[in-house]
């Protein structure tokens, strides 16, 4: 349906339907540095940060002829296949950081999550998994407004292993140089896969 296609994206309800205060929890020096205005009203500042510009959220922009900063619909998440606004770019006092949209009934394995990553952080900070250095980014802070929960990690120079086999597979440049270096099936092998 055209109709629904072109409804723009919205990620959260508007306050009228959420009873809820905004909440926070994690590292209260973090906290203290976040901006007045998203301390205020959470969700509404951190929808309104430009999404985090993955490569094939970059590719596709490029390929439409859109820029970074135009509105998505639902049509363009559709073509997409996933949703580029649930990850937000921001700098504080000159660090990199990203906000990740969660649904607030997320909360709870994430909890469980970050609890495993803490333990591997501090059990196997030196371990390597099939070459490949084990590193953790563990959530700073999570923030809930409107029926969400925006979770702060850092900004690392990386890309998921997923989006990088994409992007060795289909890439015009880097086709041809995987296809010489398996460097798709040296990601696959390091993440545990099966490799053709």
């Amino acid at each position: 349906m055209p109709e629904v296609a072109n409804l723009e994206v919205k990620s959260y309800a508007p306050r009228e339907l959420v009873n809820k205060n905004a909440l926070g929890n994690g590292e209260l020096a973090l906290l203290n540095r976040l901006p007045e205005d998203l301390k205020n009203r959470p969700a509404s500042f951190i929808e309104s940060l430009p999404n985090y510009r993955r490569p094939a959220f970059m590719a596709w922009l490029n390929e439409k002829g859109k820029s970074h900063s135009d509105p998505l619909t639902l049509g363009d998440l559709l073509d997409l296949g996933f949703d580029p606004t649930r990850l937000k770019e921001i700098s504080l006092d000159g660090q990199e950081f990203i906000f990740e949209r969660l649904q607030e009934r997320q909360l709870s394995e994430l909890k469980k999550k970050n609890k495993l990553l803490d333990r591997i952080a501090s059990e196997m900070s030196m371990a390597k998994v099939r070459s490949a250095w084990l590193r953790t980014n563990p959530v700073l802070l999570v923030i809930r407004d409107r029926g969400n929960a925006y979770v702060l990690r850092r900004k690392i120079s990386a890309i998921h292993w997923e989006e990088a086999i994409d992007q060795l597979q289909t890439h015009p440049h880097l086709r041809s140089l995987n296809a010489h270096m398996q460097t798709d099936q040296l990601l696959l092998a390091a993440c545990g896969w099966p490799v053709r």
